[in-house]
């Protein structure tokens, strides 16, 4: 009888995580290949290419320095305040570039390795505008 209660009470308790939370493991891109057509292309015109590519998204860009770019996604405005927000840091090269989380704020449920899922989904909108960006290019 105390097995069965404990064995519901787990179960019970599980279910309610996984309903009540939404996060998922944190997904970064990892060395993802510049696959600009252009013969000569410098890293500036890597920083260009992301910075167009984010111009497409709720993702607001800036140039930290060289090689790296700060990416910041808001959530809407409740109360006056933004209810949250985060931010990845875009690092490229002539070859590659990655995109890996750097904070979040509000309630995406940040954890070691987890957050809320929508995190993931907008991290992936931004790569695929990176991708399509190199494309045109």
């Amino acid at each position: 009888m105390k097995m069965k209660f404990i064995i519901s009470a787990f179960l019970v308790i599980a279910l309610l995580n996984l309903l009540g939370c939404h996060s998922a493991p944190i997904q970064n891109v990892e060395y993802a290949p510049v696959t600009i057509k252009k013969l000569n292309y410098t890293e500036e015109d890597v920083a260009k290419l992301i910075m167009r590519a984010g111009a497409s998204t709720p993702w607001r860009l800036e140039q930290n320095r060289p090689g790296v770019i700060l990416a910041t996604y808001y959530g809407p405005l409740e109360d006056g305040k933004i209810s949250y927000s985060a931010s990845v840091t875009i690092t490229y090269t002539r070859q590659s570039y990655s995109i890996q989380y750097l904070s979040s704020t509000g309630n995406l449920h940040y954890g070691p390795g987890k957050i809320h899922e929508n995190y993931n989904s907008w991290v992936k909108n931004l790569d695929n505008a990176i991708r399509r960006e190199m494309l045109i290019d």
